[in-house]
C-alpha cells in the first residue's frame, strides 16, 4: 500500500507542479501587460502579438476540430489592462462528462500548436545544425524532470553548444525574436487552467482508484502517465524561459535607467 501512496503522491505532485508553473507564469505576465500599458510602450505589441495569435489559433482550430460552436473570437487585443490579450469563446450543444475532456483538450492546446510553430519557424530560418542541437537539447531535457539537477545540466550544455554556432543574421535575428513571441504564448493560461481542472480533477480521481483496486495491473500505466506529465512540465519550464529573461533584461534596464537619473540628480544641500 506504502508504494501505491508512493505512485499517487508522484502522479498528484507532477499535475499540480504543471498547473502552479502555468498560473503564476500568466500572473506575472498579466502584470507585465498591464505595465506595457501605463508606460505606453505600444512598441512591444509586435513582438508579444505572433505567440498570442498562435496561442488563440491553437485554441480555435481544437474548437472546430472537436465540433464546439464557435461564438466569438478575438485573436488579439492591444488593450491589457486586464491582463488579457485575446479569447476564444464557444459552446457545446449538451453538457457531459466527456465535454470535460474536450475542454481540457482545448485548454491545453497551445502547448501542441507553439511547439509545431516553433519547429516551423527554426526549420525555415535555422541551418541544419541549428536545428540539431535544439533537437537534441529538447530531447535531453525531456528526459529528466526539472526538479532533477541533470535537466539543467544537460540544458546548460546545449544553449552553450547553440550559442557557439548560431551567427546572427536577418533570419536568425527574425527567429530570435519569433521564437520568444511564440514561447511566451505557449503557456496555457490561467483561464485556460480553470478550464482544464474538472478533467484533471477527473484523472486523478480515476487513476486513484484503478491504482487502489488492481495496483499490479494499473500501476505502470500510472508511472507512465506520471513520467508524460513531468515531460509536460519540462516543455512548461522550457518555454518559460525566454520571456522570462527577456521580462528580467526589462527589470534590469529600467532599474539602471531610474539609478541613473537618480545619480544625475543635482544635490542641493538645506542652510
Amino acid at each position: 500500500m506504502a508504494i501505491v501512496f508512493d505512485i499517487l503522491f508522484d502522479l498528484v505532485f507532477a499535475l499540480c507542479s504543471v498547473l502552479l508553473l502555468c498560473f503564476l507564469y500568466w500572473q506575472l505576465n498579466a502584470r507585465f501587460y498591464i505595465s506595457i500599458v501605463q508606460n505606453q510602450k505600444w512598441s512591444l505589441s509586435p513582438i508579444i502579438a505572433p505567440g498570442v495569435i498562435i496561442h488563440e489559433l491553437s485554441h480555435l482550430a481544437f474548437a472546430l476540430i472537436t465540433l464546439r460552436k464557435i461564438n466569438q473570437v478575438q485573436l488579439y487585443s492591444f488593450c491589457h489592462l486586464n491582463g488579457e490579450l485575446g479569447f476564444v469563446s464557444y459552446s457545446h450543444k449538451r453538457r457531459g462528462l466527456f465535454t470535460y475532456i474536450l475542454d481540457a483538450a482545448i485548454a491545453m492546446a497551445p502547448l501542441l500548436g507553439s511547439l509545431c510553430a516553433l519547429s516551423a519557424t527554426s526549420y525555415y530560418l535555422l541551418p541544419s545544425s541549428s536545428v540539431g542541437v535544439l533537437k537534441r537539447g529538447l530531447t535531453m531535457a525531456l528526459s529528466n524532470s526539472p526538479l532533477d539537477p541533470a535537466f539543467w545540466d544537460q540544458l546548460s550544455i546545449a544553449i552553450i553548444h547553440f550559442y557557439t554556432i548560431f551567427t546572427l543574421t536577418m533570419k536568425s535575428s527574425l527567429w530570435l525574436i519569433l521564437a520568444i513571441s511564440i514561447s511566451h504564448g505557449a503557456i496555457p493560461s490561467s483561464a485556460d487552467i480553470k478550464l482544464a481542472v474538472p478533467a484533471l480533477a477527473l484523472l486523478l480521481v480515476v487513476s486513484a482508484l484503478f491504482l487502489i483496486l488492481s495496483p499490479y495491473q494499473v500501476g505502470s500505466y500510472i508511472l507512465i502517465l506520471t513520467s508524460n506529465l513531468n515531460a509536460l512540465l519540462s516543455v512548461v519550464v522550457l518555454l518559460s524561459i525566454p520571456i522570462l529573461l527577456v521580462i528580467l533584461l526589462g527589470i534590469s534596464f529600467m532599474t539602471l535607467k531610474g539609478l541613473a537619473k537618480y545619480s544625475v540628480r543635482p544635490f542641493t544641500r538645506g542652510i
